[in-house]
């Protein structure tokens, strides 16, 4: 065999094996959404008349303060596609004006937003703030007990967002945040070419 064929047949192979963990990760993500159809073909709706039943997401960010580049127009049109009844904005907090009074908030498009924050308090645990607060930085700087004494005080709520670095579970907080798709997606081996 001359020696341009070995070449092109070790490439071709090279680029096959490129290709398994993509295979893989497809293969995984279709027996993910079998599983999904098969939970929703057997949901009943509203299985408690004396419960309603709401469909939202927690931790988003805008362009005004976070992990995203999106407007509200992306933000509203993704809410109403994905058929959701509400949205909590978690903007970052900022010393210089409250990017929780700034982002969505109230019923837009049929879709309720909530205007929160997300921070870090002393001792470097982070949650997320609802609703929101003009003053949430100033917060930064107090330890876990003193700032839930102070949000509770104030008839809000603490959800515990990155619980893999959360380090203080004894704290009075509110909730947990058990899905993230910013850390998944970080946790993605994607390769670069």
């Amino acid at each position: 065999m001359k020696l341009w064929k070995k070449i092109v047949l070790i490439f071709l192979g090279i680029v096959l094996l490129a290709q398994i963990p993509f295979v893989y990760q497809r293969v995984r993500k279709g027996n993910l959404a079998d599983k999904i159809a098969a939970l929703q073909s057997n949901r009943t709706v509203n299985p408690n008349p004396n419960y309603n039943e709401f469909k939202g997401v927690m931790h988003v960010h805008s362009f005004l303060g976070g992990h995203s580049t999106g407007g509200f127009d992306e933000l509203l049109q993704g809410a109403q596609k994905n058929a959701l009844d509400f949205v909590v904005m978690t903007e970052h907090a900022s010393a210089f004006y409250d990017t929780s009074a700034m982002t969505l908030n109230g019923f837009n498009e049929g879709v309720l937003f909530i205007g929160g924050n997300e921070m870090d308090t002393e001792n470097q645990d982070r949650f997320l703030l609802l609703p929101g607060s003009a003053k949430a930085e100033e917060m930064t700087r107090e330890n876990n007990e003193n700032y839930l004494g102070i949000i509770h005080s104030q008839g809000k709520l603490a959800i515990v967002t990155y619980p893999e670095k959360f380090k203080e579970w004894n704290a009075n907080f509110d909730g947990i945040e058990v899905f993230n798709m910013h850390t998944n997606s970080k946790k993605m081996n994607v390769p670069y070419f």
